[in-house]
């Protein structure tokens, strides 16, 4: 798994983590955070064999990749996992990261209409009038004082990894509504910066509005499913096939909430009585911002023709056409990944029964030191029953600890299919700890000394079971000291 980002100093690092299994158990670790000065799919290859020699990893063992989907990662032609397979003469599974994926997907269909882009663009712009005062601030912070949820406004996320961020800023907006209008409010009448009354005056109106509300509280909801999934895909011990079941189980919510009339019209209704305790006209609203527009008599002689929606009739569509591009994006993923896996899609408890002796024929030319498909199929067909009672992979991956020892190409499988990566989070993570060991008063920290407080702060379970009086030891017998070196704990 390689990912990268500029430091502080503008270099561009590249972590390489990799994912292996140790008795039935997934680690993932950092070996490494290198510069690179490119952003070339055969540039990035070369270093990852580099690293892999370095390390006297064999390339044998490597069985899949899995990156972002930027061109130079993904790319099938020139992308690192092109070159990868090139390199190797063989097929390296690659599996598409399914945290940037559904990221992706919450992003293009916050994009997907004009709507949405101005709500988040009003909460951008809260969050800009507060934060850029100190006196403003204040004001907010007296009023979220006196309240007993009251959340402080956050900003919009500036990364592909927006579906945690932006259901926060939604969230926030959306619990300490009432102190932001209030704030709004008071800043308005008795600030005495003409400029800052006005901007105070006008996004209040704005945040006052029944499309404003609806579009808050209805995004809410939307992104707490996002949020939801997109946490479950960035878990270290998380396997393929239950991914795979995760976003299968997010694309039945979403479609049931798209395809129920009852609880769209309860929303609207929700925010109808909401919006009447602030005194909004709604119908008023309605009727200015979406009047019946008559068809130009160049495209119709007959004007009266033109299609007018009611209010519950637009708000549904708003809502659909949202769900619809969730729905769609999440879809093609899940299609794109149970392509590339189909041949395990039968190892999972409820489908087990299924599995067949062309799958075992399939699975022996892919998994690494597997033969025999009919031996490989007379164990699947002893441990089918005691799968199939299992609900989870995991509860399977528990059985076998203790039987499978007398299934051992049953076991070879279900570890080849833990192993595979499912997101690149762990390089993410390590990303966070780049910015605080190398900030900009440390910019200049070599390379060297770089990569060891890395592998230091990122795998700092192994740093905790190190024995520092044998490491001390050691270190003073390097060269000859007039004073015993020891660690006092």
């Amino acid at each position: 798994m390689i990912d990268s980002t500029p430091d502080a100093s503008h270099r561009e690092i590249y972590t390489i983590v990799i994912r292996y299994k140790n008795d039935f158990n997934v680690e993932e670790r950092l070996i490494t955070a290198i510069e690179l000065p490119s952003k070339v799919g055969l540039d990035i290859s070369n270093t990852l064999f580099d690293v892999l020699r370095q390390f006297n990893i064999s390339t044998n063992k490597l069985i899949a990749q899995c990156y972002d989907n930027a061109n130079n990662m993904s790319g099938v032609n020139k992308g690192v996992q092109a070159c990868v397979n090139d390199k190797l003469s063989r097929e390296v599974i690659f599996i598409p990261c399914s945290a940037h994926s559904s990221n992706l997907v919450v992003k293009y269909a916050c994009d997907c209409g004009t709507e949405l882009i101005s709500l988040f663009n009003l909460l951008q712009e809260i969050y800009n009038y507060f934060t850029k005062s100190i006196k403003r601030h204040y004001v907010l912070r007296q009023e979220l004082e006196s309240s007993e949820f009251g959340l402080l406004v956050k900003s919009l996320a500036d990364t592909r990894w927006a579906s945690t961020a932006n259901f926060q800023t939604l969230h926030a907006v959306d619990v300490s509504f009432e102190q932001i209008v209030e704030s709004l409010s008071i800043i308005s009448e008795e600030v005495t910066h003409k400029d800052d009354a006005y901007q105070a005056k006008c996004l209040k109106q704005k945040l006052l509005s029944f499309e404003t509300m609806f579009r808050l509280f209805f995004m809410i909801n939307v992104t707490r499913v996002t949020h939801a999934l997109t946490s479950h895909l960035q878990g270290k011990q998380l396997d393929i096939i239950s991914a795979i079941d995760i976003i299968s189980n997010t694309l039945k919510l979403i479609q049931n909430m798209r395809n129920d009339d009852v609880t769209m019209i309860n929303m609207i209704q929700r925010i109808v009585r909401r919006a009447e305790t602030f005194d909004i006209d709604i119908d008023m609203e309605f009727q200015k911002l979406h009047r019946p527009r008559k068809l130009s008599q160049r495209i119709d002689n007959n004007q009266n023709t033109a299609v007018t929606l009611t209010r519950d009739q637009y708000y549904t569509k708003l809502m659909r056409q949202v769900l619809d591009h969730l729905y769609s994006g999440f879809n093609d993923y899940l299609v794109t990944i149970t392509n590339k896996l189909r041949y395990f899609h039968n190892l999972s408890p409820d489908r087990i029964k299924q599995f067949s002796l062309n799958d075992a024929e399939q699975l022996c030319s892919i998994v690494p030191g597997l033969s025999s498909p009919s031996l490989v199929l007379t164990e699947f067909e002893l441990l089918r029953q005691a799968i199939s009672v299992c609900t989870t992979i995991d509860q399977v991956i528990g059985h076998l600890r203790t039987v499978g020892h007398a299934y051992p190409r049953a076991s070879l499988v279900y570890n080849f299919l833990i192993t595979l990566p499912v997101t690149v989070a762990s390089n993410e993570r390590s990303f966070s700890k780049m910015k605080i060991i190398k900030n900009y008063l440390r910019n200049a920290l070599k390379n060297e000394k770089f990569v060891h407080l890395m592998l230091c702060v990122v795998e700092s379970d192994i740093l905790s079971t190190a024995d520092l009086d044998k490491m001390a030891a050691e270190w003073g017998q390097m060269k000859n000291r007039r004073v015993k070196v020891t660690c006092d704990k």
